[in-house]
């Protein structure tokens, strides 16, 4: 089903950008929570495919239980994220999810792994959490 135009504000926006991996999560309070609900109970949920400029938009989130730590991919040609750890690390990255869908500014969690991350594995796709209300906030023009 095509979300009605006023359901597009509240979707979930997973964007892909091919040459860096980078991922961007974005939507309203209820987009990133359901990414977090999925995440937490290693199920599927679905995002807004619509067209995004320099981005790949991808339909589909799929999360798996597997061991270890958490490893976020990309499929630009399948047009999902495909997310896979064991239950304590994705539940790390859900409390992420969560906690920037509660922002009450604009701003954005960055996760990427580094060398003893919490939760993400070596190899992990750059990830980006958008708050509901934006990305970062723009500066004014100088005078």
């Amino acid at each position: 089903m095509t979300p009605r135009p006023a359901d597009r504000e509240s979707a979930l926006r997973v964007l892909c950008f091919p040459p860096s991996r980078e991922v961007i999560v974005a939507g309203s309070t209820r987009g990133p929570r359901a990414l977090a609900a999925a995440v937490t109970a290693a199920d599927r949920c679905t995002a807004d495919p619509g067209p995004a400029a320099g981005a790949t938009p991808l339909a589909a989130v799929e999360v798996r239980d597997a061991p270890g730590p958490v490893r976020i991919d990309a499929d630009p040609a399948g047009r999902a994220l495909r997310v896979r750890g064991d239950r304590a690390h994705r539940a790390a990255l859900a409390a992420v999810l969560r906690d920037t869908a509660a922002m009450t500014a604009g701003g954005q969690v960055p996760a990427d792994h580094y060398l003893d991350h919490p939760f993400l594995a070596e190899g992990s796709a750059p990830l980006v959490v958008e708050s509901p209300h934006g990305g970062m906030p723009r500066r004014a023009a100088a005078p």
